[in-house]
């Protein structure tokens, strides 16, 4: 059995080490077209305070009305599409963001996906986040 794979993730914030990159000069932009708002809003919550906890809203609506997850999250990331090779056949998957919590939960969604969630974090203004 051949298999061939690559994945690459770009962490976009981590608790652990308050970490959110400082640039994206050098960084392949995702294909999610939220990725800049995300990384945006991170990029002000960060520089407003350096130690701020990431509390994240998902909803299923715009008006903030359906609240589905609202917790603090230790992880934020985004993972490329990547191809997978088994014996000759080629299997695509689509790039995602996981906002991984302090309860160990994950929120995923696709690019791929036709679902359409809004988030918000720290109560800066809801966005569309696919």
């Amino acid at each position: 059995m051949e298999r061939e794979f690559h994945i690459t993730t770009l962490v976009l914030y981590s608790a652990f080490t308050h970490y959110v990159p400082n640039s994206l000069s050098n960084v392949t932009l995702p294909t999610n077209s939220q990725f800049l708002n995300i990384y945006n809003d991170l990029n002000t919550i960060i520089n407003a305070n350096p130690v701020a906890q990431m509390n994240v809203s998902i909803y299923s609506d715009a008006s903030g009305q359906n609240l589905l997850v609202n917790k603090v999250a230790t992880n934020i990331n985004y993972t490329y599409p990547y191809d997978n090779v088994l014996n000759g056949v080629t299997t695509t998957y689509p790039g995602r963001i996981s906002i991984i919590f302090n309860d160990e939960s994950m929120f995923q969604i696709s690019d791929a996906y036709e679902t359409t969630t809004w988030y918000s974090i720290n109560g800066l203004p809801i966005k569309q986040l696919t």
